[in-house]
């Protein structure tokens, strides 16, 4: 808290089912181990994506990965160039 600061905490996966006595709890020991300034405008959430939360988390993984400028880079290289396919040659 103290370090990073966030704006949101948000409770997801199981956790998310029992939100109303977990924040409480959790609250309370946020604001014991951290600075008022760090607390003063966090807020607590529960996670709105319920049983879509581990799917829709793999599928931004992997659009993360496959739109990487390294895996962009090594499609750029292994495309073959115009001279490199017989059917674009001209004579």
């Amino acid at each position: 808290m103290n370090l990073l600061n966030p704006a949101f905490v948000v409770i997801g996966g199981d956790l998310a089912h029992v939100y109303d006595p977990l924040v409480a709890g959790l609250r309370e020991v946020l604001y014991q181990r951290s600075t008022t300034l760090a607390t003063r405008y966090l807020q607590i959430l529960p996670s709105v994506l319920d049983e879509r939360a581990g799917i829709i988390g793999c599928a931004f993984m992997v659009l993360e990965e496959v739109l990487s400028p390294r895996s962009i880079d090594a499609a750029l290289a292994a495309a073959p160039t115009e001279v490199d396919r017989p059917d674009q040659l001209t004579d």
